[in-house]
């Protein structure tokens, strides 16, 4: 174990992706979507395995969707400055070029990053796809789609901001966890 905290930060800000990937996929198992969680993989390998997305779903006009969550820390920028929303296209962009390979071996997918500022912002792309699926629950559902969105996106950012203070490294006091979190 790294004595610097180095490997605990990268554990506490892979458990806080895990965390959310899961989260992400029961919306989509709500949503009738039945998504498959892809295997986990060494990050520095040259492997083909390395291509492949989080989660396989059925999409929402047929074929599969290929999501990748990346959740992106601006060093507390707010959540809607344009620092944030360049730091989200800079994290959301290269995945496209990362899961092409993967992608072209299923006809009929697309990819579809899901990105995430870990200050609560979103990607456009990224919040218009998790609210179509959001509205895709609530008329199976005949209800609301707003309560479901609303609980769908608050869920999302209630353990943003939970996880968050835990992925700061070793040395920071709650107080001061709480607020670079918000």
């Amino acid at each position: 174990m790294c004595r610097n905290g180095t490997h605990r930060t990268l554990a506490r800000r892979i458990r806080r992706h895990d965390q959310i990937l899961r989260y992400i996929a029961s919306v989509m198992k709500q949503a009738c979507r039945t998504p498959i969680i892809g295997p986990r993989t060494d990050h520095n390998s040259n492997s083909n395995l390395n291509s492949r997305p989080d989660i396989r779903a059925l999409g929402i006009a047929g074929g599969e969707d290929l999501l990748d969550v990346v959740i992106s820390h601006p060093m507390q920028a707010s959540a809607n400055t344009p620092h944030t929303a360049k730091l989200l296209n800079h994290r959301y962009t290269p995945k496209f070029r990362q899961h092409a390979t993967y992608a072209a071996t299923i006809p009929g997918s697309f990819i579809r990053p899901i990105a995430i500022a870990s200050t609560k912002g979103w990607h456009p792309e990224s919040y218009a796809y998790m609210l179509n699926t959001a509205n895709s629950i609530s008329d199976r559902d005949r209800g609301p789609s707003s309560d479901t969105s609303a609980l769908i996106f608050s869920r999302i950012a209630t353990q943003l901001f939970h996880l968050n203070a835990i992925c700061l490294p070793d040395g920071h006091s709650s107080r001061n966890n709480t607020e670079m979190a918000t």
